[in-house]
């Protein structure tokens, strides 16, 4: 009998729950995404209306997912629910599909208590479900501390019909790709160097960040942002504090962008890299800024080319993250 599973999550073209479709279709299982999106508004749509309306009426929206969300498995009668974050799924909502016998799991691309992208209500489902995927083992105590089951790492990421080595001039110097924080902001800012930036919310930096730096404040595309990558001469890397994040997507997806990826040094990026051999690994802002400085643009471009061997041989597409996926769901 083939497997139905159906997934939860944001269904546009690139995210998560579109790429595991399409992943798992291919290998023969039946797949339907609910896509929650098109219910809540303000997330596909960021602007200030939407977003007024989901503050206004969110409980109205929260509950038509709980509703709309059992009717199409009422339907559908999948045998295993993933879900991607679902910080809108009540407990209830979960120990229902729990009691009709489907598998649950989490596949959350932040950290639980992130209060940025969480809430009581996806920290207290952490019992509810059967498993848990995270990239962070470093926090996997803390998960069980707080009932979780059964806890996997599975890592980051690329996806090679999106990331791969284009070939492109590098016309770029130096780029950062990603959405406006303060922190992010501080960060580039400190390294005094002309950046060109890209993401959503970057029109709320500060008048004299815009002024030293080349800014579009807004999204890009995947296959847009692999362009970037492959055009920069160097990749700015900025992992996330509140997010507990030794790693993330852009780790992955520079490299195998054909990028040279400059990100911070920790075990993680040591266990892939090796400073100023395919990667520049820096501790600070200072020694970032003393990085570039130091070597020369044949040197970097050269240093791009090993990044991306390593990346590109060593097992971290997304086609294989999801047979590691299958193999701790036992599918």
């Amino acid at each position: 009998m083939q497997k139905r599973i159906l997934i939860y999550g944001e269904g546009w073209d690139g995210a998560f729950a579109n790429l595991l479709q399409s992943e798992l279709i291919g290998r023969g299982f039946i797949v339907e995404i609910f896509d929650f999106t098109l219910i809540m508004p303000g997330i596909r749509n960021r602007s200030m209306l939407p977003r007024i309306k989901r503050r206004l009426f969110y409980s109205i929206f929260h509950q038509k997912i709980q509703t709309s969300l059992i009717t199409l498995a009422i339907k559908f009668l999948p045998h295993v629910l993933i879900v991607s974050k679902g910080i809108n799924i009540d407990l209830d909502t979960l120990k229902w599909f729990s009691s009709n016998g489907i598998q649950t799991v989490n596949w959350n691309p932040d950290d639980f208590f992130n209060k940025k992208n969480s809430s009581c209500n996806l920290i207290n489902s952490l019992s509810e479900y059967d498993h848990i995927i995270s990239p962070r083992p470093h926090l996997f105590k803390k998960y069980y501390d707080f009932g979780a089951k059964s806890i996997h790492f599975i890592d980051w990421y690329y996806v090679p019909n999106f990331h791969f080595d284009r070939k492109l001039q590098k016309n770029i110097e130096i780029s950062f790709v990603g959405v406006w924080s303060p922190f992010r902001e501080k960060f580039l800012a400190a390294l005094d160097l002309n950046i060109v930036v890209y993401g959503d919310g970057w029109g709320r930096s500060s008048s004299s960040f815009r002024t030293n730096n080349l800014v579009y404040p807004f999204n890009v595309s995947q296959v847009e942002m692999s362009s970037i990558f492959n055009r920069s001469l160097i990749n700015i890397n900025i992992l996330t504090p509140e997010n507990s994040d030794i790693s993330n997507l852009r780790f992955f997806e520079v490299p195998a962008s054909g990028g040279l990826l400059a990100t911070p040094k920790n075990d993680h990026s040591r266990s892939f890299f090796t400073n100023t051999e395919n990667a520049l690994l820096y501790s600070s802002p200072e020694d970032l800024s003393t990085l570039i400085s130091t070597y020369d643009r044949s040197a970097l471009i050269q240093m791009a080319n090993d990044g991306n061997s390593i990346i590109t041989s060593s097992g971290c597409a997304f086609s294989n993250r999801i047979d590691s996926l299958l193999s701790a769901l036992c599918l």
